[in-house]
């Protein structure tokens, strides 16, 4: 259900005010009437779509209102109302930021198309503003100072990719960020203002994903009432981002590839071959290599997705890049008070844990640490237990080892070799010739040995033969 836009008034003429809040109500608006502009200004929280304000107020003037408005909510558009008929009041107000003006008495209808222009430029005005988000926060991978040598080659790659329309397969594990990188390679590209559209071929039914991607004809199965354009068809001119492609079903892998050959399709059910441009990106999790050694998936159909790989390294081998992306989540998800910290103890457990979400598990672990920290600075104890217990693990190894150390003898090569020599005698029970044997030593310099490290030879071979 959508809601209905906001609209304030601000007028002092309390019986003008009933009349338009009547008015627009019935036109499906939220109406929210103020007699001052001080409390019409207290209630801006509620990102009104369009504000009617009169220019004649008790307290400050509308002008100021005004305003103290833009400076507020600068996009939100304002219609000005005033008594004075007159050339340099309403320049003014169009000066200072006001949408349109309006002189009493009304003209009611006018009016009313003015509050749905200006509500409709509010509106695509945020449509406009949340796509320019999302595009940012798809983009973020990319527009990171990456430190490692590995993901370097990959904005290399994407670089000399911005301005082609070859098949891209990107390949990593769960969490490294492949749509991201996908949606960077359509942003950047010829084809960024035409659609980008993604499919995940392991989270559609088999029996649905064909209609999914190419459409169906009116009573092409049970329940086709009606036909159905596919992804392909609303994607032309631009992407298609094929997300987990190694579970694409094997007898759709043949239709993928002429698509991929030659930019053609039927609707499930049709018989007329369409066409349409549309570059494809692919993505998977899988070693497709192996699933094609296993009759899994077509061989001809790997090779053409795999023209161009894109490879991206798991967060456990880039960790050089962790305090980076760390310092880009904060940024994201600290409140406006203040930027949330990390101590030092608390990134080293970020940085000595495996993250086997990759960036995903840190991206939702800051979100959560954000959230629950009570203080500046977020402490171990504020981290997913995983992390918590495997840094508790790291600090346990490093203060045995601590322990071992002080307790342990300290040993030099000299040592060594008399605790060998002193072994050898007594495990031959003094037979020097046999000492000598499993140490790989003349006899003599056995006895040399012996003498200089103070070892005593019990008895002599002469008297053991004796």
């Amino acid at each position: 259900m959508t809601e209905s836009p906001i609209l304030f008034i601000v007028d002092d003429d309390e019986i003008l005010l009933m009349v338009l809040r009547d008015r627009f109500t019935e036109q499906g608006y939220d109406v929210k009437t103020f007699t001052n502009g001080e409390e019409c200004l207290l209630h801006l929280d509620l990102d009104p779509s369009v504000i009617i304000l009169d220019l004649m107020l008790p307290g400050k003037t509308g002008i100021e209102i005004l305003q103290m408005i833009k400076e507020k909510q600068k996009e939100v558009p304002v219609i000005i109302l005033s008594a004075q008929d007159k050339i340099m009041t309403a320049v003014n107000s169009i000066k200072e930021g006001a949408l349109d003006y309006f002189t009493k008495p009304l003209d009611t209808q006018r009016l009313d198309a003015a509050v749905r222009s200006a509500s409709t430029i509010k509106r695509l005005s945020k449509k406009v503003a949340d796509l320019e988000e999302q595009v940012d926060s798809r983009n973020w991978m990319i527009k990171v100072n990456s430190q490692n040598e590995k993901m370097k080659h990959v904005h290399h790659l994407m670089m000399k990719l911005r301005e082609s329309d070859v098949t891209v397969l990107i390949q990593g594990e769960s969490g490294t960020g492949k749509e991201m990188i996908a949606q960077s390679l359509h942003n950047e590209g010829n084809r960024a203002s035409a659609p980008f559209i993604t499919i995940n071929c392991a989270s559609i039914p088999k029996e649905l994903l064909e209609t999914e991607l190419f459409g169906h004809e009116k009573g092409s199965y049970t329940g086709a009432f009606q036909r159905k354009i596919g992804k392909f068809e609303i994607a032309n001119g631009g992407t298609i981002f094929l997300d987990e492609i190694g579970d694409l079903e094997f007898s759709l892998q043949a239709k993928m590839l002429r698509v991929l050959q030659y930019k053609e399709f039927q609707r499930v059910g049709g018989n007329e071959t369409l066409s349409s441009d549309v570059r494809i990106l692919a993505a998977t999790n899988q070693d497709l290599r192996t699933l094609v050694l296993n009759g899994k998936f077509r061989e001809d159909l790997y090779y053409r997705l795999a023209s161009f790989p894109i490879i991206l390294p798991p967060l456990r081998e880039r960790k050089e890049d962790i305090p980076i992306l760390v310092e880009h989540f904060l940024e994201k998800y600290s409140n406006k008070g203040g930027k949330k910290k990390f101590s030092r103890k608390t990134l080293q457990a970020l940085m000595d844990y495996s993250w086997p979400g990759n960036i995903r598990e840190l991206e939702h672990a800051i979100e959560r640490a954000i959230l629950i920290s009570d203080g500046e600075f977020i402490t171990i104890a504020d981290l997913p237990m995983p992390i918590q217990t495997r840094s508790e693990e790291i600090e346990e190894v490093i203060q045995a080892g601590s322990i071992f150390r002080k307790s342990m003898p300290v040993y030099t090569l000299e040592t060594i070799k008399k605790e060998m020599i002193a072994h050898a005698i007594a495990a031959t029970k003094g037979n020097i010739k046999e000492a000598a044997k499993r140490l790989n030593l003349s006899r003599a310099t056995v006895y040399t040995l012996c003498k200089q490290h103070g070892i005593a030879v019990l008895r002599s071979e002469q008297e053991r033969n004796a």
